[in-house]
């Protein structure tokens, strides 16, 4: 009995960090846009979020909801691609919004290369968008004093996503020369 024990109690031991470990999906690299793509994102909140999409189309919210360093010049642009184009980009506690076709689509988060602690990171969602619907996003970007950095998308529920928007600044984004 105490070998069954002691056997059970070492599988468990040496399987948590596996299991704490953060599954590492391959991001498809045609769901970004050019790698070598920068931008500058300013905040927007003169002109507030629609609450219906264009007809014939899906209305897409993807939320930054970064968790890290205070410095201002820490905080990441995070650029958001659909379908192979960068669509816009966040930076900080921000939204961006955009409108969609019908059908299946791959949004991705990658962060820029002037970030070290994002530069490299890419991750992806996939949805089949139907004309008339709202579909929202979190990318949670979360830096620990570049100790820890990850970068993940994640879809939200309408309610939880509301409210996190209410809490964010509307961005709008430009290339970088």
């Amino acid at each position: 009995m105490k070998f069954a024990w002691s056997l059970s109690l070492a599988a468990f031991i040496f399987a948590q960090p596996a299991a704490a470990q953060k599954s590492s999906q391959p991001v498809d690299p045609n769901s970004c846009g050019p790698e070598t793509a920068e931008f500058t994102v300013d905040r927007d909140d003169k002109q507030p979020a629609p609450a219906e999409p264009e007809a014939g189309k899906a209305l897409v919210f993807v939320v930054d909801d970064y968790q890290g360093a205070l410095e201002a010049a820490g905080i990441p642009t995070i650029r958001i691609g659909l379908d192979g184009n960068w669509v816009g980009a966040n930076r900080g506690k921000s939204y961006i919004y955009f409108s969609v076709d019908p059908g299946d689509h791959r949004l991705c988060a990658s962060g820029q290369r002037d970030n070290k602690a994002f530069a490299h990171q890419r991750t992806q969602a996939h949805f089949d968008a139907e004309p008339g619907r709202l579909y929202y996003f979190r990318v949670e970007t979360l830096d620990r004093s570049g100790s820890e950095s990850t970068l993940e998308l994640h879809p939200l529920e309408p309610q939880e996503a509301k409210y996190l928007i209410a809490d964010s600044n509307h961005t709008v984004f430009r290339p970088k020369k």
